[in-house]
């Protein structure tokens, strides 16, 4: 299961690994921080999926601070 999330500053995408870092119930399997121009992406992989309610507990955090991604495709 994995999460695609941006974030209008630093201080909100460290927001979001402290609360990971604090829940012993979500084992991560990777996370993916990118800086671009106006916004940090973070991509949050999980080894397991959560239950409903921690799903929704998570979404809910997570549009809290920042705002789903989504991938445009590139133009060539």
């Amino acid at each position: 299961m994995q999460y695609l999330y941006y974030f209008a500053n630093t201080s909100l995408g460290l927001r979001v690994l402290n609360y990971l870092s604090k829940q012993p119930s979500i084992k991560l399997e990777a996370v993916t921080v990118i800086y671009l121009i106006d916004r940090w992406v973070l991509r949050i992989k999980l080894q397991d999926p959560l239950s409903l309610q921690q799903d929704l507990n998570f979404i809910a955090f997570l549009r809290e601070n920042g705002s789903p991604y989504t991938i445009t495709p590139r133009l060539e």
